[in-house]
């Protein structure tokens, strides 16, 4: 039941943060589809969440947060190599995002077959 509370909690947040974003004029398409493939990944669907990921990267190429949360979405599909690429990208558009460079580094270390 606990789990079920954080999810309607995340999932009202989520929605309300929309709500104001559309208010104050709106989220890119980008943004929509980023957020599309968020609450996607959220109800288990990876690959619907990557492919909604993926059009929000064809929109902004330098849209780090889509390329983080495909990564994500990568990893919880055990596509470690696509996951490293995509946190890869994310270190290359914000060489300061430390959790993207532990990310990446604890990925390496745990799959060292990764390493180039």
């Amino acid at each position: 039941m606990n789990n079920m509370l954080m999810r309607n909690t995340k999932l009202a947040v989520t929605a309300l943060a929309m709500m104001v974003l559309l208010a104050c004029g709106g989220l890119s398409e980008a943004e929509e589809y980023n957020n599309q493939g968020v609450d996607f990944a959220d109800s288990g669907d990876f690959e619907t969440a990557i492919a909604s990921y993926s059009t929000a990267i064809e929109l902004d190429r330098d849209y780090a947060m889509a390329y983080n949360n495909r990564g994500q979405a990568y990893y919880s599909l055990e596509q470690y190599d696509k996951a490293l690429v995509d946190i890869t990208r994310v270190i290359e558009l914000d060489p300061n995002d430390k959790e993207a460079i532990e990310i990446r580094e604890w990925l390496l270390q745990e799959h060292p077959e990764l390493k180039e």
